[in-house]
This record gives structure tokens, C-alpha cells and sequence, in this order.
């Protein structure tokens, strides 16, 4: 689950007197005053809101989401992350496994990515790019992403134990904590 409530969220761009506008309105069995009122107001606005929810939704329970930084010693990223430096930093040569490691550099943005949305098409290829899209006040994080399709609802990935070169241990981790996972490693 992601800590930012944003992540993987987007803006819809339900273009006023489109297709796909026309065909959610006459759905709705409005009047013809009630029609144009709907197309002036909020309540579109309010539409178009509920369709990105909805979207990201299915769309975060299809796939998998493995996060990464190329800055291990960010302090910020250890408070967040790692239980208040509390824990440990994985460190992965990605070459060695790219079946998992086939990342996309974050894209940080002061807005919501925008998605076209037609009744025809739905969302049209905006799939990476809301996924890889989140807010600039995140861009401390120089995030990767490696996003794979899920085939079961099983939402832990694997990966092969000779990509993983080295853990470095959060400056408050506890010693017994320490101890089994340098146990775990050998």
C-alpha cells in the first residue's frame, strides 16, 4: 500500500460535448435543462473524479508495485521508511535480475497526471504514466518503479538472492534484529 494517498491517482479529461460526456449524460436520463446545468456544474467535475477513483482501484489491484531509490542514504527516505531508521535499506544490482528490475524513473509534477477517457476506448494507454506519475513534493525520493501485472491475487514479489549485494542497517535498529538478519543472509 502506498504512504502517499495521491499515488497512482489522476485527473479525467471528460471533454465538455464528447462522445463519451454524451453518452454518460443520456445514460443518466436527465431533461434537456437538467443536461445543460450538468455540464456547467461541479457535478461533472464530481463524475469525472469518481471514474479516475474507480480506475485506480482496478487498476492497483491488477499490478505490483516494487519502489526503489538510487539514494540509500537519504534521511528523510529512513524516517518514512524504514520505521524511523529503525530498519534495513536492500541494496540490488538490478542488472542481474531484469525480469523485476525493469524500472521507469518517477516523473514528479506540481498536478495529477490528466487521462482521456472515451466510452469507446475507456482510458487510452495512460497506464505508466499514472503509475509513474506523483507529486514534485515527493521528489526528494528519486523513485524507480518496476511494475509487473499480477496473475493471482498475491501481492508479494520475489526476487533472486544473487542480485541482493549488500543491506545497510538503519543507525537505530535493534540488536537482535540485527542479529537475525545477518543470520537470514548466511
Amino acid at each position: 500500500m502506498f504512504n502517499d494517498p495521491f499515488d497512482c491517482q489522476f485527473e479525467v479529461n471528460l471533454i465538455k460535448d464528447s462522445e463519451a460526456e454524451i453518452s454518460l449524460i443520456n445514460r443518466m436520463n436527465l431533461s434537456n435543462s437538467e443536461k445543460e446545468l450538468f455540464r456547467n456544474s461541479k457535478m461533472r467535475n464530481n463524475l469525472s473524479s469518481g471514474l479516475s477513483k474507480k480506475f485506480s482501484d482496478e487498476l492497483i489491484s491488477m499490478i505490483g508495485v516494487s519502489c526503489f531509490t538510487e539514494k540509500p542514504d537519504n534521511f528523510l527516505m529512513w524516517s518514512h521508511y524504514a520505521n524511523s531508521h529503525k530498519g534495513i535499506c536492500l541494496k540490488f544490482e538490478w542488472k542481474k535480475h531484469q525480469e523485476y528490475f525493469q524500472g521507469t524513473k518517477v516523473i514528479y509534477d506540481n498536478k495529477l497526471h490528466l487521462s482521456n477517457y472515451s466510452t469507446d476506448q475507456g482510458f487510452q494507454d495512460e497506464i505508466p504514466k499514472i503509475v509513474v506519475t506523483k507529486l514534485k513534493h515527493w521528489e526528494y525520493e528519486d523513485e524507480i518503479r518496476s511494475v509487473v501485472k499480477l496473475e493471482t491475487d498475491k501481492r508479494n514479489l520475489q526476487f533472486n538472492p544473487k542480485t541482493l549485494t549488500g543491506i545497510i542497517f538503519g543507525n537505530k535498529i535493534d540488536s537482535e534484529n540485527k542479529k537475525l538478519i545477518k543470520r537470514i543472509i548466511k
